[in-house]
């Protein structure tokens, strides 16, 4: 019998070394997302006056030449992707200092295969523009936008009006918040709508702000804390495995790695809770479970001390030790992103770096789930695939101790024992997943499709 399976590797080292997609001095940004739709992940930077992309083309992190998205911007400085049309595919938005005006704009994947559109501007009230984003504040199924403008003071939002791409005027969700430098929507109180975080220099503020009804209708700001000096980044995720949306701060003024507890699940969060102190100042900051243990890690990129990861190990939100994942004071670090770029299961990086002779975008491997072997020690394979709600393992040779699985972020997701040679996995969404199978003989992973 012939199928694929995925072995783990759960001692070595965590990436591997940085593979170049493109050369590029210095962009400032990086995102990725499925933007020819064949279901793999590209990449999306702005870099010289213009956005461009590179096709994944094996789905396996080979990328293509860089391709131009667009030309006609003075210096874009954030870019992100979202289906603001609602036709399937994903357009991309960009932030740009542009002369005479700041503005917001929006491009559309006018076949779904990578070719875009022309500029299309959503607002043009922002000043000092330093992020967008996207996602639905108004509880309508469609991605509205936000926007996050230094200068000006501003974090807003602008309605996508019937999920056509047209949007209505800005509204200002805070203009409390002195040089606020990034944003982040989780749903922060449990009231099963987007709630916004921010980041702010000026004040050396984390907080957020309640969405009251649902409709993109915000509340005053709630004060996470002022011990953030030069807030720079803001993310959040649940670090405590409790259920409840916990928020993660950078700082470039105290050079602090933290993160809060939301301890009733309300909004309402604990003191700092610092994971490290450094000698360079943070830039960015995310969570992702890097090790494939269930649990939320922290990812951090320092501007000369490179890219930089500590584990949850607990999963209760005790961190250890700084790991480094690229080489330290070889390169100047702009930007990282993570994303699931060879489509094994876990998540790898994408990093912006740059020396004074050259830039360049890259990507890191990781080698948690090592390789795809054809012929497996452990025979067995799982039948029907696609399912829509039950599986069946076939193999007369393993004795199964214990099925995990996980979404392509790396999350798990279901943890079960082995009844009957039948997995249930009516409860989890449509989708793409990965079944960890454990057994005296070993852990193997296959792919499967929930429909």
């Amino acid at each position: 019998m012939c199928f694929s399976c995925i072995c783990l590797n759960t001692h070595a080292q965590l990436f591997g070394p940085e593979q170049t997609i493109s050369e590029s001095h210095n962009p400032d940004d990086i995102y990725s997302s499925d933007l020819d739709s064949d279901g793999d992940m590209d990449v999306l930077y702005p870099y010289d006056n213009k956005i461009f992309w590179c096709e994944n083309e094996n789905g396996r992190g080979n990328f293509g030449p860089r391709q131009v998205l667009a030309t006609t911007l003075d210096f874009p400085h954030s870019v992100y992707a979202a289906d603001i049309d609602l036709d399937g595919d994903m357009d991309v938005l960009s932030a740009s200092i542009d002369s005479p005006n700041d503005n917001i704009s929006w491009y559309e994947n006018t076949d779904g295969q990578g070719n875009f559109g022309a500029q299309q501007i959503i607002s043009i009230e922002v000043d000092g523009v330093e992020f967008v984003y996207a996602t639905d504040l108004d509880g309508d199924n469609d991605m509205d936008v936000i926007s996050v403008s230094g200068l000006d003071h501003k974090i807003a939002w602008y309605e996508n009006l019937g999920g056509s791409g047209n949007f209505g005027p800005q509204q200002i969700i805070s203009t409390s918040a002195s040089f606020p430098k990034s944003i982040y929507a989780a749903d922060i109180d449990a009231d099963n709508d987007m709630d916004v975080i921010s980041a702010s220099a000026g004040d050396d503020k984390i907080a957020w702000y309640e969405n009251v009804d649902g409709l993109g209708n915000f509340g005053p700001q709630q004060i996470i804390t002022t011990e953030a000096d030069l807030a720079t980044a803001v993310y959040a995720s649940d670090m405590d495995s409790d259920g409840d949306i916990d928020v993660l701060s950078v700082s470039e003024g105290d050079q602090k790695v933290a993160w809060y507890e939301n301890t009733n699940g309300l909004g309402n969060f604990g003191p700092q809770q610092i994971i490290s102190i450094n000698q360079d100042p943070p830039i960015s900051v995310y969570a992702a479970d890097l090790d494939v243990d269930g649990d939320m890690d922290i990812l951090v990129a320092f501007q000369f001390e490179g890219v930089v990861w500590n584990e949850n190990t607990d999963g209760q939100g005790n961190f250890g030790p700084q790991q480094n994942i690229t080489d330290p004071n070889t390169s100047v670090i702009s930007d990282l992103y993570p994303r699931d770029l060879d489509q094994d299961g876990d998540t790898d990086l994408l990093v912006l770096s740059s020396t004074i002779f050259e830039g360049k975008t890259s990507w890191l491997e990781n080698l948690t789930i090592l390789s795809v072997d054809e012929n497996s020690a452990l025979n067995f394979s799982l039948y029907p695939n696609p399912t829509t709600g039950l599986l069946f393992i076939a193999s007369e040779q393993i004795v199964v101790d214990a099925i995990t699985i996980y979404n392509l972020s790396g999350k798990r997701v279901s943890q079960q024992q082995l009844i009957a040679r039948t997995i249930d996995v009516s409860a989890i969404p449509v989708g793409m997943y990965f079944i960890e199978i454990t057994s005296e003989s070993g852990r193997t992973i296959q792919k499967f499709i929930k429909n």
